[in-house]
């Protein structure tokens, strides 16, 4: 097994298959390998094999959030949503507390235009981690899609007070708020968000 995660770390994927299958051969109900294996078949693009794997995974040991958490991106991906949203509440069974699971459900809940349920979800996910960037940039879109502006401003705001923000992110972070501003007619605000910034690629980025 500890072989098998070495080799799907430095991606020689189909060694690490070999070796989780060994493992598996060995240990048929070792929890671990079963995963590494399921995400590796996934790595390689092996969909199906993934989600089969997965499902199994899941129907051994039913606890293991990890697992349903990963059949659920991979669902996700495919266009499974209602499937989807399923595995999540699955995973948020087991771990209620998994920040990144209530994001992608928000996710998944948006992209069914579940536009209410999306904003509940981003709001779980920081009340769990409150500098969780991902979220906090989806709930700032999500607010301005619902046309609650002055809601959106204020978590751009949380979003771009953050230390771990790129500079990328910073500057998709400007961008949304620069677009809140000028969807509010706050042209002359808007303007100067991107000239107070002192990093010339962030404001040659924000300005694009």
């Amino acid at each position: 097994h500890n072989a098998a995660e070495a080799c799907r770390l430095i991606q020689n994927l189909e060694e690490a298959i070999r070796l989780y299958k060994e493992a598996l051969a060995l240990l048929p109900q070792f929890q671990e390998a079963k995963l590494g294996l399921a995400l590796t078949l996934r790595d390689c693009g092996d969909s199906k094999e993934a989600e089969e794997a997965l499902r199994l995974l899941i129907r051994d040991h039913p606890d293991c959030s990890d697992a349903s958490f990963h059949l659920a991106n991979l669902l996700r991906i495919q266009g499974k949503r209602p499937e989807a949203i399923e595995a999540y509440y699955l995973c948020l069974n087991h771990a209620p507390r998994f920040p990144d699971a209530w994001n992608n459900l928000g996710l998944t809940h948006e992209s069914m235009h579940q536009g209410a349920r999306g904003l509940d979800c981003y709001y779980q996910a920081l009340s769990i981690d409150s500098n969780f960037k991902e979220s906090r940039q989806n709930l700032a879109r999500a607010l301005m899609r619902e046309k609650k502006h002055q809601d959106a401003l204020r978590n751009y705001d949380n979003l771009l007070a953050l230390q771990s923000l790129t500079c990328i992110d910073k500057a998709v972070g400007l961008q949304g708020k620069i677009t809140c501003l000028l969807e509010l007619g706050r042209y002359d605000d808007a303007l100067a968000v991107a000239d107070q910034q002192q990093d010339r690629r962030i404001q040659l980025m924000v300005r694009l």
